[in-house]
């Protein structure tokens, strides 16, 4: 299965011009940005166990290629149709966690000077947005970085 590719601006090959690639995906209304660098792969959910009474992120545990795997959901809606929907499946220092997609994700490009820094910017407004390292532009369109690392490292220390 491919994954489509978007790539924002011009392209940007010809000119030597360093560039950052990420997965992009939608929870609610924000595009959210993962390093492609942290992705294993995306694969269509196929079975998953629901756990109950347990961290308020983690939808359920699904057997990827042999391995127990941690599936995280990160939308406030409730996801009605899993028969349709994916994992981005993302090595974190060694630790295996998906994060459950209602669609096909997309890759997209940035220019590496192009980052804006959010230090303290959307700090503590939500749970999510505390983890935004930053951001991308685009025409009118506002590209979030969402540090998934410190995300699992801080909110989720009970499934290592």
């Amino acid at each position: 299965m491919g994954i489509s590719n978007d790539i924002v601006g011009s392209d940007h090959s010809n000119l030597n011009i360093e560039e950052d690639q990420f997965i992009l995906y939608r929870i609610e209304e924000h595009n959210v940005l993962i390093s492609i660098d942290l992705v294993q792969e995306i694969t269509p959910l196929s079975n998953i166990t629901f756990i109950s009474q347990t961290n308020r992120y983690i939808y359920g545990m699904t057997n990827l290629k042999g391995t127990a795997t941690v599936v995280l959901k990160l939308r406030k809606d409730n996801v009605d149709d899993i028969n349709n929907a994916f994992l981005l499946v993302l090595n974190l220092e060694g630790l295996k966690v998906s994060i459950l997609l209602t669609s096909l994700p997309v890759t997209i490009k940035f220019p590496k000077e192009s980052l804006v820094n959010t230090p303290g910017f959307l700090s503590s407004k939500s749970i999510f947005q505390k983890y935004i390292n930053g951001f991308y532009k685009s025409g009118s369109d506002i590209f979030l970085l969402f540090n998934v690392l410190d995300f699992v490292n801080n909110e989720l220390r009970s499934i290592q």
